[in-house]
């Protein structure tokens, strides 16, 4: 389980947090992923702030980072996968199976523009993020519940 909260003044891309499943003994330990799929029966709860009128303005997404040291400040490459919006993820409605079907990624808004290597992949995870600015009128507390990650051919 992993809780959120998002205050009033918030600027858009302010605040975000992960749950982070790595694959191996350690961070560092590298599997090959290629053409697997990453199935997780995950759900979400969002809790209005007091005199909230608006929905919490936040994206849920799964995320993949290979080994591999970018030019972008030396992170690992990264993409991303949208899971669904917070409603359609919400606990009430039971647990949301989400997938996703590891292959290699082009990335052609990068500078320069690279793949992101499945075969080198050394985590997957979840990201919430908010995508606008936080005001009285939407901010809240949203609350990811993780019951499984599983990786198959």
């Amino acid at each position: 389980m992993m809780t959120l909260s998002f205050g009033a003044g918030l600027l858009q891309y302010g605040a975000g947090s992960q749950f982070v499943q790595y694959f191996g003994a350690t961070a560092t330990d590298v599997k090959n992923l290629l053409n697997e799929t990453v199935t997780m029966k995950i759900a979400v709860t969002l809790t209005p702030a007091t005199g909230a009128t608006a929905a919490l303005p936040v994206t849920v997404g799964m995320f993949a980072q290979d080994t591999f040291t970018s030019t972008n400040g030396g992170t690992d490459n990264i993409w991303t996968d949208d899971l669904g919006t917070p409603a359609s993820l919400d606990a009430a409605s039971g647990w949301h199976t989400v997938t996703y079907k590891v292959i290699d990624a082009h990335v052609p808004s990068w500078a320069p523009t690279r793949w992101v290597c499945a075969s080198a992949l050394h985590d997957i995870g979840i990201v919430i993020q908010n995508n606008a600015n936080i005001t009285a009128t939407n901010a809240g507390t949203i609350t990811l519940y993780v019951q499984s990650v599983t990786v198959a051919p």
